[in-house]
């Protein structure tokens, strides 16, 4: 059985983060998710750039972000 590593971040306009932290994200984990909760700047571009899947949830708050991003791995 191998066992696989998911990241997921939810997030709301990082655009000035996101790049840095996906890639740390990626050299830990087989896939990373960044939840995009409703951004009004380049956070979901940025993310795809540097490897992650972008989701976009809009529902506000951090935990529905979260709940989308499990989600979406079962």
């Amino acid at each position: 059985m191998t066992t696989k590593v998911f990241t997921v971040i939810p997030c709301y306009n990082e655009e000035n983060a996101i790049g840095r932290i996906v890639a740390e994200a990626i050299q830990h984990s087989d896939k990373v998710i960044v939840v995009d909760n409703n951004s009004t700047d380049s956070t979901s571009s940025i993310s795809e750039q540097f490897g992650a899947e972008v989701i976009r949830c809009k529902t506000p708050g951090v935990g529905a972000a979260t709940r989308a991003g499990i989600c979406s791995i079962l």
